[in-house]
């Protein structure tokens, strides 16, 4: 499974910019900030490297050697290697719309109306839905 993304800009719901950028084979910056600088402002991004766990199943790790994972809902940053729910696949992986999904616990990654990230057992709708705004 391949996962080559060069450079995109989601939008949540209030407007937020999110920024993922691949910075070398698998890495790559997530961003969350009102005041994105789509041209060179990197300096608030955390770098993760996609981590191949198991058939079209990715982990996020960090450049400090942690792990993106989710516990009881919320997406927290772990030390330990994550278990198997604490993967996810990429769902209806489109140049509209990247969906990050938990097979194992039926969640899907999403964000909520204040931005922060969340997981819902719902199919994300508008509310929740991550949009592509500039693929650049």
């Amino acid at each position: 499974m391949s996962f080559k993304i060069a450079d995109l800009v989601y939008a949540i719901p209030d407007g937020t910019p999110v920024r993922i950028k691949v910075v070398d084979d698998g890495y790559f910056h997530i961003q969350i900030n009102h005041k994105i600088n789509l041209e060179k402002d990197e300096n608030d991004a955390e770098t993760f490297r996609l981590v191949k766990k198991g058939k079209n199943k990715l982990a996020l790790l960090s450049e400090d050697g942690k792990y993106l994972t989710a516990y009881k809902g919320c997406v927290t940053e772990n030390a330990e290697a994550p278990f198997r729910q604490q993967t996810f696949s990429i769902e209806g992986s489109t140049l509209k719309n990247v969906i990050l999904y938990s097979k194992f616990l039926g969640y899907y990654l999403s964000y909520d109306d204040e931005g922060d990230i969340s997981f819902s057992s719902d199919v994300p709708n508008k509310a929740v839905h991550v949009s592509i705004i500039k693929i650049y």
